[in-house]
């Protein structure tokens, strides 16, 4: 069985990969790895829709990914989306 490992370093840009090679384990990590050095984001710039997009390949109109949490009217701290089943197609997992 093949394994693949994703990192995704939240709100890193490409001018902060020079700071992040002198950090030991990152750069250990970094030297191992493939790593896409510039991507143009999707909008909205949230997390879970651009790990959708970077999964699936897709724009959030399609892959139905547009926002962090659930939408619960009168709820104060809305849940975290991050369950595969949210997709609306296939990802790289699958």
């Amino acid at each position: 069985m093949q394994k693949l490992i994703v990192v995704s370093i939240d709100a890193m840009i490409y001018e902060d990969l020079a700071f992040v090679k002198q950090l030991p384990n990152i750069h250990a990590l970094m030297k191992r790895s493939a790593m896409v050095k510039r991507v143009r984001s999707i909008y909205p710039t949230l997390t879970y829709p651009c790990h959708a997009t970077m999964r699936t390949g897709c724009w959030p109109s399609r892959h139905g990914v547009v926002n962090n949490t659930e939408m619960t009217p009168g709820c104060l701290d809305p849940k975290w989306q991050w369950y595969n089943h949210i997709l609306r197609c296939t990802d790289l997992f699958d």
